[in-house]
């Protein structure tokens, strides 16, 4: 725990407290440093976070405007097939392994 704390520049308290579930999850950015230093894919990290809050964070000045349409029909609560969100994480998955961002 001190390793992890020492490498994120945060203290040894703070990560005890967040996995004591006495503070909130990490933000994005500081899920992502985490992620390196475990050496891991932030995704389920990132996905552990949502959850533990209830919700996902996305900030819409870095989200291209049609995805901000999507993620706005998302948080209405529009429904996909689980076939749709199968294809759509395969196409994720494809565009990272390409570098596009």
């Amino acid at each position: 725990m001190a390793e992890v704390a020492a490498k994120l520049d945060i203290s040894v308290v703070y990560v005890s407290d967040l996995e004591r579930g006495n503070r909130p999850p990490f933000k994005a950015e500081l899920i992502d440093r985490l992620a390196t230093v475990l050496q891991t894919d932030a995704t389920a990290l990132h996905r552990a976070a949502a959850e533990s809050r209830g919700a996902f964070k996305v900030n819409a000045q870095t989200v291209p405007p049609p995805a901000r349409d999507f993620v706005a029909g998302l948080a209405r609560g529009e429904k996909y097939s689980d076939s749709f969100w199968e294809e759509l994480v395969a196409l994720a998955a494809k565009d990272r392994k390409q570098g596009h961002k």
